[in-house]
């Protein structure tokens, strides 16, 4: 609190006393003059009878309590008065006072008030600020009228005890005459107005004493001094903060994110596993259908088949009646879709071609192609079905014949090991140009192994984000151990780049950008910005 704070608290103060000293003088002129005025009309005497000196010393004792619980109260009530006022204005202190946070919500509400003055000097009264101090300072006289209102209460409390037994001491005094006891009662008034009117001299004068004296708790020795430029922050380092969080954050992230993948993302994992060659790459299928690889179609899918019939065809070195066996390490990695697709883009280019579902387990080209399952393979060997039933034409896809896996049987591995499979295939050979074979995967069972022999080429097919970067490991080990023939990979499911088109980034055929005017993708994608950032 500064010293011209404390000189309004001393002013306000003084101001107050000044008004209650006006209100008390006269009270005392009042009551002296009625003493007066008894004494010369009663013609009193001052001498008490002796048998009531005893009970007027008790009483005497009472009625000064009385006299100071009375002063209190006045002041109290006084107090009170002020602060029902409508313009908020100091509490003066009270040294009748002395409860703690009575003490602490005066001074609390002084300054509240002392703050608002200092306000308006300098902003009108609906100012939100000077609002917000008017709400802060009816709520803090509330809790001081409460408080007077507490402290009142024991007090009267304290002064009914005192009167009662100031009757009891009056009781005693019955042989006093009524008029001395008048007098007894006006005196008492009398000493009341007096009392409160030395206190508040004294007051007064304290105050005034207080205010001459008042020195300010802080003093200023120097001015401040500030540099040209701000200490903290250093911009050079925020830049070089930022700088580096720029480039590190996003490394770090790209690195813990390939770090953490165990799943074949992009042809390096394939290389660092396997030295068997990628035959193709077919893209994400987002149409929902399985067959797209069809007549007409100008699909970037499509073209991709017709890049791997291509491709299938150097591998095999131009020759025809050949069996192509396609397996994969886990179930889920699209084998059925591609052979369905191969076989289909191989019909169009006037060859014939069989698929033959030996996929006995769990069989999906009759499924997927809405074919019967049954009078397939495993009929053919256990009740002599003959080779020309076996053979079923894909309907609206001329060229395109099926071989369903047939009843599924008990034990799929046995049956793969008799005779009539490799009569079947030398059959095949004599009637079809291709024969595609869709076999179980390697990972879960050794049937393809066992197919294996009669093919003249292998199809091994990686999913990306979906095959483990482990399973190459027993790519390498079928590659290097021979165990099935002319072994080859195919990446299905790659998704399209913004920089490199596919992930894989090979080329077979024709280029596959968004761009190209050589197919049509169906539907034509909108721009969309959030899609062009988040792909970054």
């Amino acid at each position: 609190m500064n010293e011209e704070d404390k000189n309004k608290i001393s002013d306000s103060t003084i101001s107050f006393i000044d008004e209650r000293l006006a209100v008390v003088s006269g009270e005392l002129s009042g009551v002296e003059k009625n003493i007066e005025q008894f004494k010369v009309k009663n013609q009193l005497s001052t001498n008490i009878p002796e048998q009531a000196s005893l009970a007027l010393n008790n009483a005497s004792d009472v009625q000064k309590q009385l006299t100071e619980q009375d002063v209190q109260i006045s002041i109290i009530q006084s107090l009170e008065d002020h602060l029902k006022g409508n313009d908020p204005r100091i509490v003066p202190n009270a040294a009748v006072i002395q409860d703690p946070t009575y003490i602490s919500t005066v001074q609390q509400y002084n300054m509240l008030v002392l703050e608002r003055d200092r306000q308006l000097e300098t902003t009108k009264p609906d100012n939100p600020i000077v609002q917000n101090l008017n709400s802060q300072i009816e709520a803090v006289k509330t809790n001081l009228i409460i408080s007077l209102n507490n402290i009142q209460r024991e007090m009267q409390i304290s002064k009914n005890e005192l009167a009662a037994k100031n009757d009891q001491f009056m009781r005693q005094m019955k042989t006093v005459p009524s008029k001395e006891r008048t007098f007894l009662d006006i005196s008492r008034q009398q000493d009341v107005k007096q009392q409160l009117y030395l206190y508040l001299l004294q007051k007064r004068e304290e105050t005034a004493i207080s205010k001459s004296g008042t020195l300010a708790n802080s003093r200023l020795i120097e001015p401040g001094k500030s540099d040209a430029l701000p200490f903290t922050p250093k911009k050079s380092l925020l830049y070089l903060v930022a700088l580096c969080a720029g480039v590190l954050l996003p490394s770090g992230v790209i690195y813990l994110k390939n770090l953490l993948n165990n799943t074949v993302s992009a042809s390096d994992d394939i290389g660092k596993e396997t030295k068997a060659p990628i035959l193709g790459e077919i893209g994400h299928n987002a149409t929902g259908k399985t067959l797209v690889a069809q007549q007409n179609s100008r699909t970037a899918l499509a073209e991709q088949f017709r890049a791997l019939r291509t491709n299938l065809q150097f591998l095999l070195k131009g020759r025809e009646h050949q069996v192509v066996m396609i397996t994969s390490g886990t179930s889920g990695e699209g084998k059925s879709f591609l052979t369905i697709n191969l076989g289909s883009a191989l019909a169009i280019s006037n060859k014939t071609v069989v698929l033959v579902e030996l996929d006995l387990r769990k069989p999906k080209l009759s499924k997927e192609l809405g074919m019967p399952l049954e009078k397939g393979f495993t009929d053919y060997l256990v009740s002599k079905l003959k080779k020309e039933e076996l053979i079923k034409p894909v309907p609206n896809h001329p060229n395109l014949f099926l071989v369903s896996a047939g009843t599924i049987p008990p034990n799929p591995a046995e049956l793969l090991l008799e005779p009539q499979l490799e009569e079947l295939f030398a059959w095949l050979r004599t009637r079809f140009d291709y024969i595609i074979v869709d076999t179980p995967p390697l990972g879960i069972v050794i049937d393809s192994v066992l197919i294996g022999k009669y093919a003249n080429a292998s199809v091994y097919v990686v999913r990306q984000g979906y095959t483990l970067k482990a399973q190459l490991k027993m790519v390498s080990n079928l590659k290097q151990n021979e165990k099935i023939p002319n072994l080859s990979i195919l990446v299905n499911d790659v998704k399209i780049n913004r920089y490199y088109g596919y992930k894989y980034g090979y080329s077979y055929g024709y280029g596959y950008g968004n761009n190209s005017d050589y197919y049509v993708d169906g539907k034509k994608k909108k721009f969309n910005l959030f899609r062009k950032i988040k792909k970054l």
